[in-house]
């Protein structure tokens, strides 16, 4: 959080915070993406066994919204994450 704050005031103080919080949050919502597409795929392309009352709110983790958060935050602040320095 602190790191975040540093760095929407324009510090270089807080942007290792902020970008492996970042890249971390991309990273576990690419991996909880493919177990919810997995997931899908068991229970409405191959029909498999305990799937039968799955919905996909069942399967909706917040690392899911979580990623895609991050993922529209650094689309936003890319120019900031540029190695210039």
């Amino acid at each position: 959080m602190y790191g975040t704050i540093e760095f929407s005031k324009g510090s270089s103080a807080g942007k290792a915070y902020a970008y492996v919080g970042i890249i971390l949050s991309l990273l576990f919502g690419a991996l909880y993406f493919l177990t919810f597409t997995a997931d899908i795929i068991n229970a409405w392309v191959l029909f498999a066994d305990g799937f039968e009352k799955w919905t996909p709110l069942d399967g909706f983790k917040p690392a899911l919204y979580l990623g895609l958060l991050s993922l529209a935050i650094y689309t936003g602040w890319e120019e900031k994450f540029r190695l210039k320095e």
